[in-house]
């Protein structure tokens, strides 16, 4: 049995960029106005809802929300769950404390 081919692809592999990083929050902002609507009216609600009431809370026509919500979940911001919309997990910086005396620094 030869490895070559278990090799190979992992040479490919690592040799591969991969330019797209994770959509964070602040990516957001640079949505336009009409997407970041839906995006904040679906953060915000209390319980998750289903298509057709964000449309209704947002006033808008059933084509226009449906542009929309495709071109959301196309680039992962956006997933249906149980028949209701949700965001997608994205990618969040933790604060990580380095520990030892930086670590105690706090402590002063």
């Amino acid at each position: 049995m030869s490895g070559d081919g278990m090799f190979d692809r992992l040479h490919d592999r690592l040799g591969e960029e991969h330019t797209d990083s994770p959509l964070t929050l602040s990516d957001l902002l640079d949505f336009p106005d009409d997407e970041r609507a839906v995006v904040r009216h679906i953060m915000r609600a209390k319980h998750p809802e289903r298509a057709h009431e964000v449309a209704a809370g947002l006033g808008l026509s059933t084509e226009e929300f449906a542009r929309i919500v495709g071109s959301l979940s196309i680039r992962g911001v956006v997933i249906t769950v149980d028949d209701c919309l949700r965001i997608a997990p994205m990618q969040s910086n933790a604060r990580v404390n380095p520990g030892g005396v930086w670590g105690k620094l706090g402590d002063l």
